[in-house]
């Protein structure tokens, strides 16, 4: 659940963004508060680890336990960074503040750790199935659920620290450049960082290596690497990943080259190459600028009605959050369907949609095992299937849909525009 673990990560790390220069009061009663909350987040991890392992759950509802002990997580947060003020406590009480870097490790222990140990004690039944070692389940998940989301916010954050020491602290307007530039890096080499971070190696020459490379000629999508991405059998996947050439890699889970034939593994590397060709990862990351430009529209009009920023920062941040959460889920299915019917199209994308690519494409479904019901960010194969179906030789549908995802693509920009606009203005 990614998605949740994200809210707590907004939650802790603006609290953090957030503290006043004053000790906090009661820090006795508040540690022996965190001490409960985390408690009880332990013993919810392990009533769910003995109920997988002593009654037989369909995968429903081992998706709910897992769902349950996310959302004990984010509430366990909640109560840690909000009333008890677990930032405040580290970062004035304990002086972590005055050390380089310690307010932010201090923050990023309490978010990681609880919830490492409690998919560590959740994982004993899955080990003893899959014969992989916890520490090996819970390092795997760790890597893909926080690599993204917490290197930038770690970069920016070590930033603004390197910023308040450096003489540069007498020039306040270069504060925000610094960190753009920072944020800016992170984005170019972003794949090299997930080259070393996950398990991969280049992906050796043979049947698949020669299809792939074949397709993403069709689709002109140029990569400097073919990755081979070694998950023990756990991931059945394919990403690009890059903006520059030089640094653009293609990832190839273990277990999708495993399952798929040379028919579905071209029409899988043609959805990912389709992906690239319609930028939608640029455009998925340029839609963070909405909530940020809107929670700093909140924050000014907090300052000016005299709120208590402590309080109404962090709050507004995870609604914030959330509500980009609702529009990501619901763009990036959207956008799902975009790259399942460019890779079904003839002509590299821009032909009809043929009924054999689609049979192909949905045996490529059926073969990774895609959700039946869907995640956050696929819909289910059902959905894809039929809105491919309904594509099949009918040029004006495909334009219908194009002319759709433009309007939306406009909105979104006109949105972030009004939103850029009022805050320049009022600043």
């Amino acid at each position: 659940m990614p998605h949740l673990t994200l809210v707590a990560l907004v939650l802790g790390f603006s609290s953090l963004l957030n503290v006043p220069d004053t000790p906090a009061l009661r820090v006795g009663e508040k540690l022996w508060g965190i001490g409960i909350a985390l408690g009880v987040l332990w013993i919810t991890a392990r009533w769910i680890a003995r109920l997988r392992q002593e009654v037989a759950c369909s995968q429903r509802w081992l998706d709910r336990l897992t769902l349950l002990f996310h959302l004990a997580y984010v509430a366990a947060m909640g109560v840690v960074f909000w009333p008890l003020e677990f930032a405040r406590i580290a970062s004035v009480n304990a002086h972590a503040a005055s050390w380089f870097a310690g307010d932010d490790l201090a923050v990023m222990a309490m978010l990681l750790l609880p919830l490492m140990l409690g998919w560590r004690t959740m994982a004993a039944p899955v080990a003893l199935e899959t014969g992989i070692a916890p520490a090996v389940l819970v390092w795997q998940q760790a890597r893909l659920t926080f690599c993204l989301p917490l290197l930038p916010t770690l970069g920016i954050s070590l930033t603004d620290d390197l910023f308040r020491l450096s003489p540069l602290a007498h020039f306040p307007a270069a504060r925000g450049p610094m960190c753009l530039l920072v944020l800016i890096g992170f984005v170019l080499t972003l794949p090299v960082l997930l080259r070393h971070t996950w398990n991969t190696h280049r992906l050796p020459a043979g049947l698949a290596r020669d299809q792939i490379s074949r397709v993403l000629r069709k689709y002109r999508v140029q990569v400097s690497e073919i990755l081979h991405w070694d998950t023990q059998g756990m991931m059945c996947n394919a990403a690009v990943s890059g903006f520059l050439p030089r640094l653009r890699y293609l990832f190839v889970t273990d277990e999708l080259l495993r399952r798929l034939t040379p028919l579905e593994l071209a029409a899988i590397t043609a959805h990912e190459a389709a992906h690239f060709r319609h930028r939608h990862l640029v455009q998925l990351a340029a839609s963070l600028a909405a909530p940020v430009l809107l929670l700093a529209n909140l924050s000014q009009a907090a300052e000016s009605w005299q709120l208590a920023s402590t309080v109404t920062i962090p709050v507004w941040g995870v609604c914030c959050l959330i509500a980009w959460s609702v529009g990501h889920r619901a763009w990036a299915r959207v956008f799902e369907h975009q790259a399942d019917l460019t890779a079904c199209r003839g002509d590299g994308g821009l032909g009809s949609v043929s009924a054999a690519a689609v049979t192909t494409f949905a045996d490529a479904l059926v073969a990774i095992d895609a959700a039946p019901r869907g995640d956050w960010l696929h819909p289910s194969p059902r959905q894809r299937v039929d809105f491919l179906r309904r594509m099949v030789d009918s040029p004006s549908s495909i334009r219908c849909f194009e002319r759709k995802l433009w309007a939306w693509q406009a909105g979104q920009l006109i949105v972030a525009l009004l939103l850029a606009a009022r805050l320049i203005a009022v600043s």
